[in-house]
C-alpha cells in the first residue's frame, strides 16, 4: 500500500493506493479516517490495468479538490472533485508508464507540474495538466523516482529530481535542462529530497539515500555530507520536516520506524516505540505539528502523536 498525505490544520487529507486502486480519505485525528472514493483498476483496451503509482495533491485542495495520479500504463489522470471522477490528461505524452509526479509550490498561480516516466523522460505542464511537453535534456535514461521543487521556485526555477540509479539531478530553468549533482554521495539510489523552507537564502537540502541514510548539502547540492549521527543503521531514507522547521529545527527520518532530529540533522534519536514493522512509503506532519502520519507497504496507515 502506498499513500501520499498532505496536512491541513489539525486534520489531514491523503490518498491511498492499494490493490483496489486509489482511495481518497480525510481524517481529523489518528482515529478518525473515513473512506471516500476509489480510482478503480479498470482494464484498459490493451488488457493492462490503470495501476496508480504516485499522487500529487493541489495546495488548494480544500477549495479546488484537485488531485493528480500517475499510472503504470495509462499516463496521467486528474480529479477536480476530490476523487469522485477522473479524467485522462495525456495530450503531448508519448510515454504512458509513469512513476513520479509533483506540483509546483506556486501551482495555484503557475499551474506547473512535472511527471517522470519509467524510461527517464521528464514531462512538464504549465496549464494544470491539459498539455505536456518533453523537458528531458540532460536527464539519464532510467526511472524518475522523485521530484522536489525549491520553495523559491517562482523566482529561482529550481527543481531537484532523482533517477532510480542515476542519483540527483537539478534544473535551474524549471525542468528544461538538467545536470548531475552527486558529489560525495556514496550511492545513487535516492529515495527522498527535501528543501529547507529557507533554501533561497541558506541553500540547504537533505537527501535520503537507500541503504546509506541521510545526506545534507549546504551549497545547493554541489556537495553532500553524511548526516546520520545517532542512527544505528543507514536504512533511514524517508524524510519530512516539521512545519516549524525554521524555528524548531525538527525533522523526521523513517525506514520501518522513526527517528527525530531537533538540530537540523546533526544528531538523531528514536521517536518513541514504533509498532510499525513494514517498510514506510510516505510521511506527513500535520500543520500544527501534533501528528505524524505514515503509510506502509502492505500494512495500512499509522499515526503517531508528537505532542
Amino acid at each position: 500500500m502506498y499513500q501520499n498525505a498532505v496536512a491541513g490544520g489539525r486534520g489531514f487529507y491523503y490518498f491511498q493506493i492499494n490493490q483496489a486502486g486509489l482511495v481518497s480519505q480525510r481524517g481529523l485525528d489518528c482515529l478518525d479516517i473515513e473512506p471516500v472514493q476509489r480510482f478503480g483498476q479498470a482494464v484498459a483496451a490493451s488488457g493492462q490495468t490503470k495501476q496508480p503509482y504516485a499522487v500529487a495533491i493541489s495546495p488548494g485542495y480544500p477549495q479546488d479538490l484537485t488531485v493528480y495520479t500517475s499510472t503504470q500504463y495509462n499516463g496521467i489522470y486528474r480529479s477536480r472533485d476530490g476523487g469522485d471522477t477522473w479524467q485522462e490528461i495525456n495530450t503531448g505524452l508519448v510515454e504512458l508508464s509513469f512513476y513520479a509526479i509533483a506540483l509546483s509550490p506556486g501551482f495555484l498561480n503557475d499551474q506547473t507540474l512535472l511527471a517522470g516516466a519509467y524510461n527517464g523522460i521528464v514531462y512538464r505542464s504549465t496549464d494544470g495538466g491539459d498539455t505536456w511537453t518533453d523537458v528531458n535534456a540532460g536527464f539519464p535514461d532510467g526511472m524518475v523516482f522523485t521530484f522536489a521543487f525549491s520553495p523559491g521556485y517562482s523566482q529561482d526555477q529550481t527543481v531537484f529530481a532523482s533517477d532510480y540509479n542515476g542519483g540527483i539531478y537539478v534544473s535551474s530553468d524549471g525542468g528544461t535542462t538538467w545536470q548531475s549533482k552527486n558529489a560525495n554521495l556514496p550511492a545513487l539510489e535516492v529515495r527522498s529530497i527535501i528543501f529547507s523552507p529557507n533554501f533561497p537564502d541558506d541553500h540547504v537540502i537533505y537527501a535520503g539515500v537507500s541503504y546509506q541514510g541521510i545526506y545534507k548539502s549546504i551549497d545547493g547540492g554541489n556537495s553532500w555530507e553524511e548526516a546520520n549521527g545517532g542512527i544505528p543503521y543507514r536504512w533511514y531514507d524517508l524524510l519530512v520536516l516539521s512545519p516549524f522547521f525554521l524555528q524548531d529545527h525538527t525533522m523526521y527520518a523513517a525506514y520501518s520506524d522513526v527517528y527525530i532530529s531537533t538540530d537540523a540533522g546533526l544528531s538523531w534519536s528514536a521517536q518513541g516505540t514504533s509498532p510499525w514493522v513494514r517498510y514506510l512509503t510516505s510521511m506527513a506532519v500535520s500543520a500544527d505539528g501534533s501528528f505524524l502520519y505514515a503509510a506502509t507497504d502492505g500494512q495500512g496507515m499509522f499515526c503517531m502523536k508528537l505532542k
